[in-house]
């Protein structure tokens, strides 16, 4: 009896990671169909010393060529390439 409370602990925190996940490869996934984009994978790049998701996105553009770029998924930014620079959305 005293096991099961922190075994669904447990499984309700992996539940949680996993629903995150998938919330923010859909979020990656709508953002490269509105630039004309075609996502070939996505991978998930746990960094546990920051703390967050990092994404490594294969995607062939709107020119054909296949092309891989790291990202993450912000709340208030939305989706955000390691190449971008946070002044984009700073500066109008």
């Amino acid at each position: 009896m005293n096991i099961l409370f922190p075994l669904a602990l447990i499984s309700g925190f992996i539940g949680f990671i996993l629903l995150w996940i998938k919330s923010n490869k859909d979020a990656i996934r709508r953002y490269a169909k509105k630039k004309c984009w075609e996502v070939v994978d996505i991978k998930v790049c746990m960094s546990l010393v920051v703390r967050t998701l990092k994404y490594r996105v294969k995607y062939v553009d709107e020119n054909g060529l296949q092309v891989e770029g790291y990202c993450h998924v912000s709340l208030f930014l939305g989706v955000v390439w390691e190449d971008e620079s946070f002044l984009k959305w700073l500066v109008p």
